[in-house]
């Protein structure tokens, strides 16, 4: 197990808890950069904090820890600083001082649930996702117990992620059933429809979705909701249906850039299953949208089959038919 993987799994069912990178929760609470800081040196720091914290946002992970680290010999018992860092460090791989340091900040400044959702990073960047699922429990509890309904619903969702990826697929669904309740948004109904999909319950994810919109059609304006539908009716046998599905999510897809590739490709393969659609290949526009997405068909085939896991064998089957040097 390695970082690669965590990515993928968060691209397919949108870990929230659990970093992209570090802008995801590294940044201290809003308003607390600065405070601390008063004399020359002290402004120093901050400038090295807020400059580690803009680079790190840029995925330039070593040039952050470099200005942590001079931040840190400058104030060495500052939190903020030793959180930073560790996040840092986690997000490169650097496991035993990630935990060193959040271990240190446990004991000094109490167990404050953002330390559980970093320490869960690095567990599941090792690979090791039970003990991420421990640490994101913690958090999970936290939150719940503050009534900070958004974060217990980000954090559950995350739970889920790791649940199913470590072959947990009860705990999984119970998670994400737990998300969808405590914040019944597009974007997690989506999510949550998407590992309906995962777990080959097809018919189910199509009904959820269905009521769903129908109480409240403005969950619709997820791209993701109309790809876990495409996926779940594609498996069902209704090509049409999904193929729709597909037309709608691509329209929203400026909403959620990160499916916009997975969107494109799996309407270039499922734009072939249907008479209709075949026949207007001839069409100069459609065959020049056709010809367009190709080139990420290729880079999606060049994924390893875990990164498929979302998507039903019907559709893995159609992109594994697809010749690697042509259409």
């Amino acid at each position: 197990m390695n970082r690669v993987f965590l990515s993928i799994v968060v691209v397919l069912f949108g870990g929230c808890a659990i970093a992209k990178n570090n802008s995801d929760f590294s940044v201290a609470p809003a308003g607390q950069v600065g405070q601390e800081f008063r004399s020359s040196t002290d402004l120093l720091v901050s400038g090295l904090v807020s400059e580690s914290i803009g680079i790190a946002t840029r995925g330039r992970l070593f040039d952050a820890e470099a200005r942590l680290r001079k931040a840190l010999v400058l104030a060495p018992s500052n939190p903020t600083i030793k959180f930073n860092l560790a996040v840092v460090l986690g997000q490169q791989g650097h496991a035993d001082e990630a935990f060193g340091l959040l271990k240190e900040l446990r004991m000094t400044q109490g167990d404050h649930p953002r330390y559980a959702l970093a320490m869960a990073d690095v567990y599941a960047g090792q690979g090791e996702l039970g003990k991420a699922r421990d640490e994101l429990k913690l958090a999970f509890e936290a939150f719940s117990q503050a009534q900070n309904w958004p974060q217990t619903a980000s954090v559950a969702r995350s739970i889920a992620n790791l649940a199913f990826a470590d072959g947990a697929e009860q705990e999984a669904l119970c998670y994400s059933h737990e998300a969808l309740f405590l914040d019944q948004s597009a974007a997690q109904l989506g999510y949550h429809a998407t590992m309906l999909v995962a777990q080959n319950q097809f018919a189910t994810a199509d009904a959820v979705l269905g009521e769903q919109l129908e109480l409240n059609p403005a969950l619709g304006g997820a791209p993701r909701v109309h790809l876990a539908r495409a996926l779940a009716r594609s498996a069902l046998g209704n090509a049409e249906g999904a193929l729709r599905e597909i037309e709608v999510a691509q329209d929203l897809a400026a909403l959620d850039p990160e499916i916009g590739a997975e969107m494109n490709v799996v309407w270039w393969l499922l734009q072939r299953q249907v008479p209709q659609t075949s026949e207007m290949i001839a069409d100069t526009k459609l065959q020049e949208s056709i010809e367009g997405a190709f080139p990420e068909v290729l880079r999606l085939k060049e994924r390893p089959t875990y990164g498929m896991v979302g998507w039903p064998r019907s559709v893995r089957t159609l992109l594994d038919e697809v010749p690697g040097e042509g259409m």
